[in-house]
């Protein structure tokens, strides 16, 4: 029997794939628990414009995701902290990092920030940017006394 599969199914397919499989194991299995449909004519129709619709939106967010990397890519931006001595009174994490993109109105999240340590000092940071599909981005933060 033809099936489309509704889901990924370990040792048998991913999502979208017809399948020829038994007629026990597609109605007993496959059917009980949702993971297939039968693959008729108009089922295999409807899945394949299911599947080129949902690679048209992986690019589409693909592609505003590299946007986004090459508008911030080698920016600098201004953090002011409270500080004594050049130590900070506790510390510049993704947090903080994510609240400035935020008051910039940029759109990157906590997520997006790669960050080995916390910050703990004034000065000059150098901070990626993972927007994922590869784009990635490098800033400048300059952490300064309040």
């Amino acid at each position: 029997m033809k099936i489309i599969l509704l889901q990924n199914v370990a040792g048998l397919g991913r999502k979208g794939e017809i399948k020829e499989v038994a007629d026990g194991y597609a109605r007993n299995f496959l059917f009980s628990r949702s993971l297939a449909v039968a693959a008729t004519k108009e089922m295999q129709e409807k899945t394949l414009k299911a599947m080129e619709r949902d690679q048209r939106e992986k690019e589409k967010k693909e592609e505003e995701a590299r946007k986004k990397a090459r508008n911030l890519d080698g920016k600098e931006f201004s953090l002011k902290t409270k500080e004594k001595g050049g130590k900070l009174y506790g510390s510049v994490g993704k947090k903080e990092i994510a609240e400035l993109f935020e008051k910039h109105g940029l759109g990157v999240s906590e997520d997006n920030i790669i960050l080995n340590e916390s910050f703990k000092e004034i000065g000059k940071k150098e901070i990626e940017l993972d927007f994922g599909a590869g784009a990635k981005a490098r800033v400048k933060i300059y952490i300064e006394k309040e």
